[in-house]
């Protein structure tokens, strides 16, 4: 019984990719049973950039742009798993930040 190579490699992508579902799904369980509530990765916290001072919006400008690069640099070392998760979400909170701070020119 010969094995064809293109049997094994789909067969070992599927393993990776049933790995994966596994892994998010033990994550989720951990976070519940942690936090008693489901993580909700989609979802990403507003803020009122207008109520910001100005001295706020400066400093927002000038810290968030190292904050996001580092945190991109300490996310591409981190193994999978929470921590890693936790840091998605606050990176992409911190972008989105800076995203609205941004806009704040082209109101009128």
């Amino acid at each position: 019984m010969s094995l064809d190579n293109s049997k094994i490699l789909q067969a070992a992508q599927q393993i990776i990719i049933d790995s994966d579902k596994l892994t998010d799904i033990w994550e989720q369980l951990n976070y519940f049973a942690k936090n008693k509530t489901l993580r909700d990765e989609k979802k990403i916290e507003t803020f009122n950039v207008d109520e910001l001072e100005v001295w706020e919006i400066v400093t927002r400008l000038l810290t968030l742009p190292s904050f996001i690069s580092k945190s991109k640099r300490k996310l591409a070392a981190l193994p999978l798993g929470p921590k890693a998760d936790d840091l998605k979400i606050l990176i992409e909170l911190k972008i989105a930040e800076l995203e609205a701070i941004k806009q704040l020119r082209y109101k009128k």
